[in-house]
């Protein structure tokens, strides 16, 4: 009888130890799985955060370069593709979409903001023209807007020079639209306000104009983009006058002086072609 209790009290301890061992390992088991789970967790959100970071480095050096530099972009397919920007659009530039009349090669452009209802842009379109003539071949003349809120025409007015510009006639119905300013300046309705501006394009085409065409373009308002654009350039300079003249980048201030304009804009473009 004590014989048997003690083989079965040896039995039981012998139980109690077997469990207490399962248990103690079923423990270990768990702390060492849930201490591989938060490793593999905290080695996952440290990968994933490092990729958030590359991707923002990434995204910000591709806006970068978009915007200042190398004019490529890469899609998410990997694919390269080359992205069209205009050079800067300095005063001294020539954009892509400029009306360039005379000789780009030299490097020299004389550039007129004007809105053609201003009877200063008027006055001084005989001397662009005279300087023109006479430096056509080696300078680029390049005319761009700069509508004044007061006049309630330069808008429609711009709009006519564009369309000319369609058919080949820029140049002739910009001097045009200056010299017969009265004409069309002062009418007292939009309707008759083309009509007269429609009787400008013949004239400075010489009958040889698509009038319709011409009528057709300049209410489209398709140049609307670009009049803005040539705008911002010196509004964000703070120049809101016209005109206001650069050659080579360098506002020329022509109202002081005893010096007459077309001499002071013929001493800056000799000093930029280099003979001064």
């Amino acid at each position: 009888m004590t014989e048997k209790k003690t083989t079965v009290a040896k039995k039981t301890a012998a139980k109690k130890t077997a469990k207490k061992t399962t248990f103690k390992n079923s423990v270990k088991g768990k702390e060492k799985a849930e201490f591989k789970a938060s490793r593999s967790y905290v080695t996952f959100s440290i990968i994933t955060m490092a990729a958030e970071a590359l991707i923002i480095v990434v995204l910000g050096i591709a806006l970068t370069t978009i915007s200042n530099g190398p004019k490529y972009v890469v899609d998410k397919d990997g694919n390269v593709t080359k992205v069209r920007q205009d050079k800067p659009a300095k005063h001294g530039d020539i954009k892509s979409n400029d009306h360039v009349e005379g000789n780009e090669s030299n490097g020299v452009a004389f550039i007129w903001y004007v809105d053609m209802q201003c009877p200063a842009c008027a006055s001084m379109a005989p001397i662009v023209q005279a300087l023109y003539e006479e430096y056509g071949d080696r300078v680029a003349f390049v005319t761009r807007n700069l509508l004044i809120s007061s006049h309630q025409y330069a808008r429609p007015a711009a709009y006519a020079v564009e369309a000319a510009g369609e058919q080949g006639y820029y140049w002739d119905m910009l001097m045009e639209t200056f010299s017969k300013r009265n004409e069309w300046a002062y009418v007292s309705n939009e309707d008759l306000l083309k009509e007269r501006l429609a009787e400008v394009f013949m004239s400075a085409t010489e009958g040889k104009g698509d009038k319709e065409k011409f009528l057709a373009d300049m209410t489209s308002g398709k140049y609307a983009s670009k009049i803005e654009a040539d705008e911002r350039l010196v509004r964000d300079d703070g120049l809101n006058g016209t005109p206001t003249i650069f050659i080579n980048g360098t506002n020329i201030d022509f109202t002081g002086g005893n010096e007459s304009p077309i001499d002071m804009f013929a001493e800056e473009i000799e000093k930029a072609l280099g003979k001064e």
